[in-house]
């Protein structure tokens, strides 16, 4: 199932969805809390994802600086920082490999 085939199957069955082609602010509210869920490793939705689980995301596994709301990217700490998350995620990726 692809995510817009998901999502249109989340509003289809909300029981506010009128059947009128209308997404009200309360079921697109509910529509992103669940979107934002799955990202976070909350919600496991076998549909979308199947046998795939995303792991919980604690305040353990978060990164210790917090990028700015208005990064733009250009400046050479901002690309450092980037490059370090970068590293640090595909280390934790071939850590997980290695260990199947």
């Amino acid at each position: 199932m692809t995510p817009a085939t998901w999502q249109r199957n989340f509003v289809r069955n909300h029981p506010a969805y009128a059947h009128d082609s209308v997404v009200t602010e309360v079921i697109a509210r509910d529509l992103m809390i669940a979107c934002n869920d799955i990202g976070l490793g909350k919600r496991h939705e076998s549909s979308l994802l199947g046998d795939v689980r995303i792991e919980e995301i604690t305040t353990t596994m978060a990164y210790e600086e917090k990028l700015k709301s208005r990064f733009n990217g250009g400046g050479k700490a901002s690309r450092e920082l980037l490059q370090r998350y970068v590293r640090r995620a595909t280390e934790k990726t071939e850590e997980g490999e290695s260990n199947k």
